[in-house]
């Protein structure tokens, strides 16, 4: 493996230069974070970094103490604190940034990397048993992080020491090296860094949560005199979203019918039973915790047997429509 220095001002221009460990898991498709869209926007210069959020900068401001309660817990001693930028030999554009590098009394090597996880994140649910050391108990992001860092700096483990929800002292999730399976993700890391370097961008995965937000950092400024000519397929889009905004709009109004129409039906009581179905409304008022909600009633249906169905739009029209005829009766 070859350094180079880096500074932190020079931090994220260092990162443009290749594939780091956060971007490995976007690059193959398993993200839950990003898309490879977005690493190729942000290494070619069309999408600045995402801008810190305040999780972010606790997990900063927090990674001292947790890595110095892991090294205390593992006895271990410190090489490198947040080394060089490390490149592989052979790929030079795979890059890693692990927080530390440590040894044993057997010299034996690892990397080090601390991770917060926010009580009120849904990833803290995504953290399992540190004992079992595969994708199944640690979320794909940091797997891939891990089995790339081992790949770059060629040591035998990256160990996360992971503060879940809160959690003191931190967990540790050991990933060891594998470097078949890394060889079989490594033609298509290979084949994206071309993408990067022709400046052609990957297929875009429009139904992931992060695209529609990435493509307005892309696009963020309005040219008013360019018009384009839609190709077909996407011109029927413009349809399609306006059919779905009417959509939506029905289903809301279909929600806050049936829940005004239950209150009505519940008045004072504090439960609805349906004794055909078994179907069971709740009035409850709920406040605290990390989301807030307003101080008014709120319905909770559920049935017996938890089955779900499709509704259609003209069914939601013809409820609504019931709704509104039951209402003027």
């Amino acid at each position: 493996m070859t350094q180079q220095p880096i500074t932190d001002d020079v931090l994220v221009d260092a990162r443009r230069t290749g594939l780091g460990g956060s971007d490995i898991a976007k690059v193959l498709g398993l993200s839950r974070h990003g898309t490879a869209l977005e690493v190729w926007a942000e290494k070619t210069g069309r999408a600045e970094p995402k801008h810190v959020t305040s999780g972010m900068a606790a997990g900063t401001e927090l990674e001292d103490a947790i890595l110095a309660r892991y090294v205390a817990m593992e006895g271990c001693e410190v090489v490198e604190r947040a080394p060089a930028t490390i490149r592989h030999p052979e790929y030079p554009f795979l890059i890693a940034h692990p927080d530390l590098i440590v040894r044993n009394a057997e010299d034996d090597r690892w990397n080090v990397d601390a991770k917060r996880v926010a009580w009120s994140d849904h990833d803290s649910a995504t953290w399992g048993d540190p004992d079992c050391y595969d994708e199944i108990e640690i979320p794909q992001d940091e797997y891939w992080q891990g089995i790339h860092y081992n790949f770059v700096t060629e040591v035998g483990r990256t160990d996360f020491a992971v503060c879940v929800a809160g959690a003191w002292p931190p967990a540790i999730y050991k990933v060891p090296r594998d470097d078949d399976r890394y060889a079989r993700a490594l033609p298509t890391l290979v084949e994206f860094w071309r993408c990067v370097e022709r400046e052609t961008p990957p297929e875009p995965d429009f139904a992931h949560k992060t695209t529609l937000e990435l493509l307005r950092r892309m696009h963020s400024t309005i040219n008013r005199r360019q018009v384009v000519k839609l190709a077909p397929a996407d011109g029927s889009l413009v349809d399609a979203l306006g059919a779905l905004r009417e959509f939506r709009v029905d289903v809301d109004r279909a929600i806050r019918a049936v829940q005004a129409r239950l209150l009505f039906a519940l008045g004072d009581a504090r439960k609805g039973v349906d004794p055909n179905t078994g179907a069971q409304a709740f009035r409850r008022s709920i406040r605290g915790g990390f989301v807030t909600y307003e101080r008014q009633p709120y319905v909770r249906m559920t049935t017996l047997s938890g089955a779900k169905r499709s509704v259609t739009r003209p069914e939601l029209l013809q409820l609504i429509d019931g709704v509104s005829r039951r209402r003027s009766a």
